[in-house]
This record gives structure tokens, C-alpha cells and sequence, in this order.
């Protein structure tokens, strides 16, 4: 049998509840958007999740596919190359607790946002305000894995393989 999808996924970046809201927020709330493909994508790409982890997770939420629009996101972070100074996004950080610029395929480059972007970032469910978000949540957390993908960790950084 296939191992549960956010429980892999959790295993790697945290437990959901300490996910930034705005993720939870575009995951659960809302139905997909360009923008909230491109947020979600750089957050997990950033922390290290596998393109297809992703794009089952955002699907299994929004019961919309998306995987196509989460795949261009991680091709083009993998394959974009930028001289020094220009960023393909931004996101937080679990494990140092900051946002860091995703910097195309350099994933070991930490490299903090100055400054810290404004306002308060949340953490969890708080302020979503979405009735079905239990039931969902429910759904995805019973939720396997497609059959056949597998994935290793080298240096914090998932790897899928078939």
C-alpha cells in the first residue's frame, strides 16, 4: 500500500498546522489561481517537496488539477539561471523560521529577504474562514499516494524516483 500523500509530505517540511497560513489559505479556501499556484509552488519547492508531492496535495485540496501549473513553476525554478541579485521568488522558511529568495536550482543558498516582508505571518488554520476546511483536511489526510512514486532525502531535499 501507498503511503499516505500528507503524511509524506509532512514527514519532510512539518506538521500542516505549522504551515504559513497563506498557504493553508490558497490550498483550502480558495479555488486555484495563477497566483495562488505560483505562491504554493515556491513554498514547496523552496522547502524541499517533490513537483508531483505538490501537485497531489494541491489537488486533493482544491479537487481541481493543477499538475501542469506546478509543474512549469518547478521546471522553471530548476532551469532558470539568474546572475546574482535577481530572485524567482520568495517564501518562509520552516526549519530557520524566515523568508528566504528562492534562488533557481542553488536550493542549499540561504539566503534571508531583507528587508522582512511587512505584516504578520500566521501560522495553522487560524483566520481561515472556510466551513469545509475539516472535512477536506479529513479527506487529504487520508489520502494516499499515487502508486509508484517514491521519494529519497539527500541533504534535505526530496528526490522522486518511479
Amino acid at each position: 500500500m501507498s503511503p499516505l500523500l500528507l503524511e509524506s509530505i509532512e514527514s519532510l517540511i512539518g506538521l500542516i498546522e505549522s504551515w504559513p497560513n497563506e498557504i493553508l489559505w490558497y490550498l483550502f479556501s480558495v479555488l486555484p489561481s495563477a497566483e495562488g499556484i505560483r505562491v504554493v509552488s515556491t513554498f514547496f519547492y523552496g522547502s524541499g517537496v517533490p513537483c508531483e508531492l505538490t501537485y497531489q496535495l494541491y489537488e486533493a485540496c482544491s479537487g481541481r488539477k493543477v499538475s501542469n501549473d506546478v509543474c512549469f513553476w518547478y521546471e522553471w525554478f530548476r532551469t532558470v539561471m539568474f546572475g546574482y541579485g535577481i530572485h524567482l521568488g520568495k517564501y518562509y522558511n520552516l526549519r530557520i523560521r524566515k523568508y528566504l529568495y528562492v534562488n533557481g536550482p542553488k536550493l542549499w543558498q540561504c539566503e534571508p529577504v531583507i528587508p522582512k516582508p511587512p505584516g504578520r505571518t500566521l501560522f495553522g488554520f487560524q483566520s481561515l474562514l472556510c466551513p469545509e476546511t475539516d472535512s477536506i483536511l479529513h479527506h487529504v489526510r487520508h489520502k494516499r499516494m499515487r502508486v509508484g512514486l517514491r521519494f529519497v532525502i539527500v541533504n534535505n531535499v526530496a528526490d522522486v524516483y518511479v
